[in-house]
């Protein structure tokens, strides 16, 4: 059903961004569908929080927490310049149910500004580096930490990182 003049736009990844596939952890070839890269995540709380009603707390799993640079709960923003590295550590996260972590720091791509190509060592560790390339120009670069347990089901948590550039 058409809605209005622009009814025929493509607007999912608003008006002045163009959708990036993320084609190394997701197999999704539509741009319309970057809920997609999230879906078995959310899919997998919902699960856990339905369990919750049935299961004792000690039965059921729970998500991670992200603990980034000693703070839990927040979105860290940082002023960064072309060049610089920035070092990151996630190493006091913790899963309340004693569950082994995995660790997955990338580029939230669809959020951020920055065109250059930003490299992250460590990308599967506690810690990571993080380096702005000299050619980069203002912008932002918004970095995820994807940190997930090995409970059942498997339960994921994410931090944010926002690199602002100037």
């Amino acid at each position: 059903m058409e809605n209005g003049p622009a009814a025929e736009e493509n607007t999912y990844a608003g008006p002045f961004k163009t959708p990036v596939e993320r084609t190394s952890d997701t197999n999704r070839s539509d741009p319309k569908t970057t809920i997609s890269c999230w879906r078995k995540d959310f899919q997998n709380s919902f699960q856990a929080r339905m369990d919750w009603c049935t299961k004792s707390y000690e039965e059921a799993n729970h998500e991670p927490t992200v603990v980034l640079e000693g703070l839990a709960g927040n979105i860290m923003i940082r002023q960064v310049r072309p060049g610089d590295t920035i070092s990151l550590s996630a190493a006091v996260s913790s899963d309340p149910d004693g569950n082994h972590l995995f660790y997955h720091w990338w580029i939230y791509e669809e959020a951020g500004s920055c065109k250059e190509k930003i490299h992250i060592s460590g990308a599967y560790s506690q810690k990571a580096a993080i380096t702005i390339p000299a050619s980069a120009r203002t912008g932002s670069v918004h970095i995820i930490l994807s940190l997930t347990d090995d409970g059942e089901p498997v339960l994921t948590s994410y931090g944010r990182v926002i690199l602002n550039i100037t």
